[in-house]
């Protein structure tokens, strides 16, 4: 009996003694794997180094394009408002949806087919479903 729970015991820790090892081995890989991409992204970077002043004005320009396109957006939107309002009709309030009525040409299922749900009619030969 003792033998058994010390194999066990030798096993247990044969186990975490892999799984420790797998996870420092996934986690030397893990940080070769961020360094390659952090040289990678090194090599491809500019050469030349650009300042805070050049950051904020490329910005600007950026956020003065993004105004210029919104003005036009919103001019082309109000000349659309502008072209359906003087299409010669009125604008007319939306309609009212009626309800579907299907056609059913068997007679025996129109109920099937009605909105107001009918009452529970059990002479048909029929139980309904609960």
């Amino acid at each position: 009996m003792e033998e058994s729970r010390y194999a066990a015991e030798e096993s247990a820790k044969g186990l975490i003694a892999g799984l420790v090892g797998l996870d420092r081995a996934d986690i030397i890989r893990r940080s070769n794997r961020v360094q390659e991409i952090l040289d990678d992204f090194a090599q491809h970077a500019p050469k030349e180094e650009v300042s805070l002043e050049q950051l904020k004005a490329e910005g600007e320009k950026v956020d003065a394009e993004l105004d210029q396109l919104e003005q036009t957006l919103d001019e082309r939107a109000q000349s659309r408002r502008k072209k359906q309002n003087q299409g010669g009709y009125p604008p007319q309030p939306p309609r009212e949806k009626k309800p579907r009525v299907p056609r059913v040409k068997n007679p025996r299922f129109t109920p099937l087919f009605q909105n107001e749900p009918e009452e529970k009619d059990t002479s048909k030969g029929w139980e309904p479903e609960l």
